[in-house]
């Protein structure tokens, strides 16, 4: 399965993270807790988000079948 890389260097926000990786926000978040996935990195007072190549990375485990979600 080919699975859509994110541009580097960027971060993205929650929503986009979602739409490349297809889980709940509930179980994005709950992968976050468990320590499966790094939490967001604070870009503002109100703005969070993940580092495009961190993302990659979890790109290339999920795509290698590792289940880090």
């Amino acid at each position: 399965m080919q699975i859509n890389h994110l541009p580097v260097p960027g971060y993205s926000r929650l929503r986009d993270v979602l739409a490349v990786i297809p889980v709940s926000r509930s179980a994005w978040y709950a992968a976050i807790a468990k320590g499966r996935v790094l939490p967001a990195t604070k870009l503002g007072a109100r703005t969070a988000a993940w580092s495009n190549a961190y993302l990659n990375e979890l790109l290339d485990r999920i795509e290698a079948g590792e289940r880090v979600l």
